[in-house]
């Protein structure tokens, strides 16, 4: 999923934690952790989808 998705914070990675985590919520995203997500795009021709991050 592209960063631009993560909408809510800016996300930085810590490689100590294996996380992407928020500047101002400290919301954190841990390598191999499950995270529910949306389907925003369909690409027919490139064979591509695209998806966000729900709540």
């Amino acid at each position: 999923m592209p960063l631009e998705s993560f909408e809510d914070d800016f996300y930085v990675y810590r490689e100590r934690l294996r996380a992407l985590v928020g500047r101002n919520t400290e919301r954190a995203f841990h390598l191999g952790g499950r995270v529910r997500v949306r389907l925003d795009r369909i690409d027919r021709e490139g064979n591509k989808l695209q998806f966000s991050v729900v709540g």
